[in-house]
């Protein structure tokens, strides 16, 4: 797809988007991989959960094994929300080209800066995933444990003392912990890739009612303000400006239909992980497993840090329309014109708000609350 193409790649990449070009016997061969990352996954999954109830563990290893096992779950979340959402999403990205197009320069280059941005963001962000998740990795591999320990403590039914089948294991959790970060990075940078496309079309707007001022104004300046030239540009110019503003609302009820409850699940059990992270950091001495956890709890903040500062970016761009509407020279214009700008003008006044399944608003206001909940839990669990 034109729009966000870096996120749907990965998305097919992780077996969870299938392009609509492929048919035949790259259709089949997609659906066979894409069975295989449901089994390698959910068996990683299945291998945590009986280690929980068939294993004898430590506390700390039991807090471990529950922190890896949420954030798995979290990913199964985002894997339940891609396949079943898949047309919505489809949907709402083939909007954004065919309800908005870009006929002027000005339009032309919000646009470019806005992908421009967005590949930049998906770059640093999926980088930054699968860095944390391998130095997290690797960390565990190389901490002062027994051999043949396993980074990521589950239940196997085999014996897998000997080199070979220990390095196979490893292997296994490592695909599996790997494909879990490219799916929470694919499904971050959509989210966020929708957001940056809202964002774009609101700028778009404010570009245009500021063009259509100037248009008025020229032609005024020229014309009657009671000819039929102007009256007839004046309702052409500005039906057009309200019905872009009404879809920019649909498309913010449509997207937020469409990823409301995936990030309620994500939300909430990232903040868990994050409060349980920064318990276990706290009893880790310095070493490579501490630069590992440090890394992890970096990327997990980071995740739920981009997801309220997303919506919230949408939140105060689309509150400064009114602002950017009434800094323009509307008073220059008819009486009429001027009417039709009040009625636009409080239409803006109703706020794009983003919440997390209808109990919490993603904001930045959000994410400070979450990060005192975090620490008052962490000073909970430290005494």
């Amino acid at each position: 797809m034109a729009i966000l193409s870096e996120s749907f790649l990965l998305l097919s990449i992780c077996g969870l988007w299938k392009p609509n070009t492929w048919s035949g016997w790259k259709s089949i061969i997609f659906y066979l991989y894409a069975i295989f990352v449901f089994f390698l996954h959910n068996g990683f999954v299945l291998a945590e959960i009986l280690d929980l109830f068939l294993s004898i563990s430590t506390a700390d290893e039991r807090i471990d094994t529950i922190v890896t096992l949420i954030s798995m779950l979290a990913v199964t979340a985002k894997m339940v929300g891609i396949y079943a959402t898949r047309n919505d999403i489809l949907g709402v990205c083939e909007r954004f080209d065919s309800e908005w197009h870009a006929p002027n320069p000005d339009e032309i280059q919000i646009q470019q800066t806005c992908d421009s941005n967005f590949r930049f963001y998906f770059f640093v962000y999926t980088s930054m995933f699968e860095m944390a998740v391998s130095g997290n990795t690797l960390g565990r591999l190389r901490a002062d444990t027994p051999a043949f320990t396993l980074p990521f403590k589950i239940y196997v039914p085999y014996d897998y003392s000997s080199p070979g089948v220990f390095r196979l294991t490893v292997l296994f959790e490592f695909l599996a912990v790997l494909v879990a970060s490219n799916i929470e990075a694919a499904f971050d940078t959509l989210f966020r890739g929708v957001m940056v496309q809202i964002c774009a079309r609101i700028q778009m707007l404010k570009r245009r009612f500021e063009v259509s001022v100037d248009s008025l104004q020229k032609m005024r300046s020229e014309k009657s303000s009671d000819s039929r030239e102007y009256k007839k540009m004046e309702q052409e110019l500005f039906s057009d400006w309200i019905k872009k503003h009404n879809a920019i609302l649909r498309l913010s009820d449509d997207i937020e239909s469409v990823f409301s409850k995936v990030i309620f699940v994500q939300y909430y059990l990232s903040s868990f992980v994050v409060c349980t992270t920064v318990y276990i950091l706290s009893q880790t001495p310095f070493s490579p497993p501490f630069i590992g956890i440090g890394g992890y709890l970096f990327v997990m903040t980071s995740e739920i840090f981009m997801i309220c500062y997303s919506a919230n970016q949408v939140t105060l761009e689309f509150a400064d329309l009114s602002v950017a509407m009434y800094n323009t020279n509307w008073f220059v214009l008819s009486i009429p014109a001027k009417r039709y700008i009040v009625i636009m003008m409080t239409r803006t006044l109703r706020p794009i708000i983003f919440t997390s399944g209808h109990l919490v608003t993603l904001s930045l206001e959000s994410f400070k609350s979450l990060m005192k909940v975090t620490y008052s839990i962490y000073n909970v669990l430290k005494n």
